[in-house]
């Protein structure tokens, strides 16, 4: 359950990162994908919020915290 969570999560966050860089360059107005991004952000963020893991306190922490804490997780299970 937990790598499922995972891998969604990533995936969820490249799905982010591909917007950013997009609107970034310029080849879509930030306009065009605002509520994808916002639907995509609330959506990990409300993941986040619901899989209070064991592997750490996550009841100490901001959300924002949080959300550090799974990315690098993930980054770092995906490149092994």
């Amino acid at each position: 359950m937990v790598v499922a969570l995972i891998e969604e999560l990533l995936t969820k966050v490249q799905q982010l990162q591909l917007i950013m860089i997009a609107v970034s360059i310029g080849k879509l107005k930030i306009h065009e994908k605002e509520k994808e991004y916002t639907l995509l952000y609330k959506n990990i963020a409300d993941l986040m919020e619901s899989s209070r893991c064991s592997y750490y306190p996550s009841s100490t922490r901001k959300a924002s915290d949080n959300f550090r804490l799974w990315t690098n997780y993930a980054s770092r299970r995906r490149l092994h």
